[in-house]
C-alpha cells in the first residue's frame, strides 16, 4: 500500500462551476467566453451583461449540472487541487509438488501452481501505475494463474515403460474493472446506450489535460484455458531405444473486451473554433467537440492440436548411434463458438452482414 497523486491539478473555480468566468483569466473576464456569449446572448441572463463572461445558472445543461451533482467535476475556491489516494497490490503465491508410489511398478506426481494479484489503481487511465484522471476514479487491474500437472508411471519390465501426464494451465487477466459504484448514463441524462453501462461516461478537458471517469480500458477480462494430454511408450529392445507416443490439447479464449463502452465527451477548449474557447465553460453549456464509443466485444475462441509420434535410437556400435523418427502434428484453425471471428476473401461479399465492405467476411 502506498499513497498516490497526480501533483497539482486545474478545475474549476468555485465560481466557475456555477457559470462565472468573470474573473477567469488573470482576474478579468475570460474574452472568448464573453465573445461566445455577445453571439449567443440564450445563455446570458435576462438583463446581463455578455462582456462579463457569466453564462446564466439556469441555461447550465441538465446533464452537466447531474455531474456536478454526483460529485464527478472536481472544484475548489482557487481553481488548483492536489488529490490523493491509495494504490494498493496484493499478490498471492503458492507452488506445492507431491509423489506417490503406489506400487513397485507405479507411480503418480502431482504439481500445482498458483499466483493471484490485484492492483488497486486510482488514478489509472491507460495502465495501472499511471496518474491520469484529476480525481481518484479507482479500478482493479490482476491477473490470476493456475497450473496443474498430473503424471502416472508404469514400469512393466526394466525395457518397457509407459508415462501419461495431463496437464491444466488457466491465465485469467482483468483490466480496469471500476472499485466503486457511480452513477451510470441513464443516471445522469446521457442519452447513450453503452452495451455495458459501468460508470460515467468520461469527460475530458483537453486545455487542462483533465481526465474524468473510469478507465476506457476496461472493465475487460480475458480467460485462457489450455489442457493438455500426452502418453509416451517407451521401449528398448537390442540396439534399439524406441519411443511412441501421442498428444491431444484443446485451447479456449473467453474474452469481454470493453473499449470506451460508456462513451466519452471530449471538450477541446481554445484549440478549436468551435464553442466558446474554454473547456469548462462549453462544459456548462452542453458543447462537447467531440463524443465516441465503442460497443462490448465478446469473444468465444476455440481450437485443437493433435500430435503423434514414433522414433528411435539405433546404437550401430559403439561410437556410431543413429536417431531418426516421424513426427505428426495438426491445429485445427481457430473458431469462435458464436461465429464472430472474420476473413478476409477477396471479391467475396458476407451473406451474414450484408454491409460489411467486400472481401471482409
Amino acid at each position: 500500500t502506498q499513497g498516490m497523486t497526480p501533483g497539482v491539478q486545474t478545475v474549476f473555480t468555485d465560481d466557475e462551476l456555477n457559470g462565472d468566468f468573470s474573473q477567469a483569466v488573470n482576474g478579468g473576464p475570460d474574452p472568448n467566453v464573453a465573445a461566445f456569449l455577445a453571439a449567443n446572448p440564450y445563455f446570458v441572463a435576462p438583463g446581463g451583461d455578455p462582456t462579463q463572461a457569466k453564462i446564466d445558472p439556469n441555461k447550465i445543461d441538465p446533464v452537466a449540472k447531474n455531474y456536478i451533482a454526483a460529485g464527478i467535476i472536481p472544484h475548489s475556491a482557487s481553481g488548483r487541487l492536489n488529490p490523493q489516494s491509495t494504490y494498493k497490490d496484493n499478490f498471492n503465491e503458492y507452488t506445492g509438488k507431491l509423489d506417490f508410489n503406489l506400487t513397485e511398478k507405479d507411480k503418480i506426481g502431482a504439481s500445482l501452481g498458483m499466483k493471484r494479484e490485484t492492483n488497486l489503481c486510482p488514478f489509472a487511465q491507460n495502465g495501472c501505475s499511471g496518474t491520469d484522471t484529476t480525481i481518484p476514479f479507482p479500478v482493479n487491474w490482476g491477473s490470476n494463474t493456475y497450473f496443474l500437472n498430473l503424471a502416472y508411471t508404469r514400469s512393466f519390465s526394466s525395457t518397457l515403460l509407459n508415462e501419461v501426464r495431463f496437464t491444466a494451465q488457466r491465465l485469467n487477466f482483468l483490466m480496469a474493472k471500476p472499485a466503486e459504484t457511480l452513477p451510470n448514463n441513464s443516471q445522469l441524462g446521457v442519452g447513450n446506450t453503452p452495451d455495458q453501462a459501468t460508470g460515467p461516461p468520461e469527460i475530458y478537458f483537453y486545455n487542462e489535460s483533465d481526465w474524468l471517469g473510469f478507465s476506457y480500458r476496461g472493465p475487460t477480462t480475458e480467460i485462457n484455458n489450455t489442457f493438455g494430454l500426452t502418453d509416451t511408450f517407451s521401449w528398448v529392445k537390442g540396439k534399439h531405444s524406441m519411443k511412441f507416443g501421442g498428444a491431444f490439447s484443446p485451447y479456449q479464449n473467453n474474452t469481454v473486451y470493453d473499449y470506451y463502452v460508456n462513451g466519452e465527451f471530449d471538450f477541446y477548449g481554445s484549440t478549436t473554433g468551435s464553442g466558446s474557447g474554454s473547456d469548462f465553460a462549453d462544459f456548462l453549456m452542453g458543447l462537447p467537440d467531440e463524443y465516441y464509443q465503442w460497443p462490448k466485444a465478446p469473444s468465444s475462441i476455440r481450437s485443437k492440436y493433435f500430435a503423434g509420434f514414433a522414433q528411435d535410437e539405433w546404437h550401430i556400435t559403439r561410437n556410431l548411434v543413429l536417431s531418426y523418427g516421424l513426427r505428426y502434428e495438426y491445429s485445427s484453425p481457430m473458431y469462435d463458438t458464436q461465429g464472430r471471428s472474420f476473413s478476409i476473401v477477396p471479391d467475396a461479399h458476407s451473406t451474414r452482414f450484408v454491409n460489411a465492405p467486400v472481401g471482409l467476411l
